[in-house]
């Protein structure tokens, strides 16, 4: 045991380590075999804003090690998936244990074959909302819904409007909002609710303003309002041409008397 934590001592970045006293304390308990301990500080790290690229990926580097030899795949996954986010060609150093090459590799392979989503166009103004387009490419097969996530200005929470997909990929949705600023993302799930691809997340959605398009001039009020009354008019005209009873004489020119 000992021998394969020197190995993972040895694999991370020692530089991006030392400028972050958290990221020193994770790698000092992860050498002294404290892996829960190390796991505590470095996701306490990154919830600290403000790391550069090097620290984050030691960080998740880290974090990964830690959860293979805690023998968790999928918290490791996870882990390894946000390193090879932020560094796709991520490669540990030589000598490093075959079990942890292992579970790099397969976070490789997996991230390889994950789902990709895109916003086709831009989110269009409806009638009953707004009107959203999107493609998924998913070769596996591993999605099971696509959803639409809005979050009006003010609210706490976003909700989520499922998106109709296609064979050919294409998924789109009609998302019943209110007109003012809203926040949106998109996300693609597995059937276990695992979030296998997104477009703009929680923590950076798309922003924009919606407003409510115009009414078609037959939906306006005053026009039924004016076409009414040209209406009850034109019957009334109608009803006197029509009407048996004599017309009144003409009226006299004005400064002429009649007696």
């Amino acid at each position: 045991m000992r021998t394969l934590a020197l190995l993972l001592a040895l694999s991370l970045p020692a530089a991006a380590l030392a400028e972050d006293p958290d990221l020193r304390e994770a790698r000092a308990r992860y050498e002294a075999l404290q892996y829960d301990e190390a796991i505590t500080r470095a996701t306490r790290a990154l919830k600290r804003p403000g790391h550069d690229r090097g620290e984050l990926v030691a960080l998740y580097e880290l974090l990964g090690l830690c959860w293979v030899v805690l023998d968790d795949p999928r918290a490791a996954a996870e882990a390894f998936d946000a390193l090879l986010a932020l560094e796709p060609d991520h490669r540990l150093p030589r000598g490093t244990s075959p079990k942890l090459e292992q579970a790099l590799e397969a976070a490789r392979r997996e991230r390889a074959e994950r789902p990709s989503l895109a916003l086709v166009g831009a989110p269009t103004p409806h009638d009953d909302g707004l009107a959203l387009a999107a493609r998924l490419v998913d070769p596996a097969q591993k999605t099971r819904e696509v959803l639409a996530r809005l979050r009006p200005e003010g609210a706490r929470d976003f909700t989520s409007t499922p998106m109709r997909c296609a064979t050919d990929g294409l998924c789109a949705v009609v998302a019943p909002v209110d007109p003012g600023p809203l926040a949106l993302l998109l996300e693609a799930r597995d059937a276990d609710g695992r979030v296998l691809a997104t477009v703009a997340s929680e923590h950076a959605p798309m922003t924009l303003l919606y407003t409510a398009p115009p009414r078609p001039l037959w939906q306006e009020p005053w026009l039924w309002a004016t076409a009414g009354t040209v209406v009850v008019g034109a019957v009334v005209g109608v009803v006197l041409l029509t009407s048996d009873e004599p017309a009144p004489p003409p009226s006299a020119p004005w400064g002429t008397l009649r007696f």
